[in-house]
């Protein structure tokens, strides 16, 4: 899914991203669900389209930059991006 967006797509995406985690509401409530499918239902809401395997990479990235006190960085959504792809390829 995500060596599908052109960069337009990628920035849009990024920047619904970056609004959604800065709601503290919708973070709790995505904080508090079970499974990705779940979250990728919540994201979905938000009008970001993310397959499974982007909504665990978003949920490690999240719990990484939560231990850090920090936001998501600008290369760690590239990261879930890119990472996404690979494991297509691997597919």
């Amino acid at each position: 899914m995500g060596e599908n967006r052109t960069k337009e797509e990628q920035v849009a995406l990024q920047a619904k991203l970056k609004e959604a985690f800065n709601d503290k509401g919708f973070v709790e409530k995505v904080s508090a669900l079970d499974t990705p499918e779940e979250v990728q239902a919540a994201l979905k809401e938000r009008g970001i389209d993310f397959s499974v395997e982007e909504v665990v990479a978003l949920r490690e990235a999240v719990e990484k930059a939560g231990e850090r006190g920090d936001d998501l960085t600008d290369e760690e959504l590239e990261e879930i991006r890119s990472e996404e792809h690979t494991s297509e390829l691997q597919s």
